[in-house]
């Protein structure tokens, strides 16, 4: 009897290591699956990322002289130039978009900023001035579309 109840254990013994060693198939190929998707991901993301840095920087090599050019209408619409002079000037400075007309409250009042290329100056104006602004580039922008 103490053989057979060997044997017994011996067999169950042998019945778990079966079961354990399919159920640490089943979770290994899980894994894999994961893993495959988990490296789909990887790579479409890292595609992803690369498409919008290209279209980035052609964007920002472009906009140079776009930038150049909302410039001079910021000018020739009444719109001020300051030079950042205070950290607190230049960490607002830095916060605001390229290339962008920006409408921020100065001391209680709606004003539009737009800083330069090296954000070491900045241009600024109230309504009016960004009103002409909008109706310059709007000229501008019309003026530069080929005629159908």
């Amino acid at each position: 009897m103490v053989a057979s109840a060997a044997e017994a254990d011996a067999g169950n013994y042998l019945g778990l290591e079966c079961a354990s060693n399919f159920q640490y198939n089943q979770n290994l190929a899980n894994l894999q699956k994961h893993m495959k998707k988990l490296l789909t991901l990887t790579g479409i993301a890292s595609i992803s990322t690369v498409l919008v840095l290209l279209s980035a920087s052609e964007t920002t090599a472009a906009s140079g002289s776009e930038i150049s050019r909302k410039e001079a209408l910021l000018a020739q619409s009444g719109f001020k130039v300051e030079t950042v002079t205070t950290p607190k000037q230049k960490k607002e400075v830095n916060g605001l978009a390229q290339g962008r007309v920006t409408a921020v409250k100065y001391k209680g009042k709606l004003v539009y900023v737009f800083p330069t290329a090296a954000k070491d100056k900045f241009y600024f104006g109230h309504q009016k001035q960004y009103n002409a602004y909008m109706k310059a580039l709007a000229s501008a922008q019309k003026a530069s579309q080929p005629a159908r």
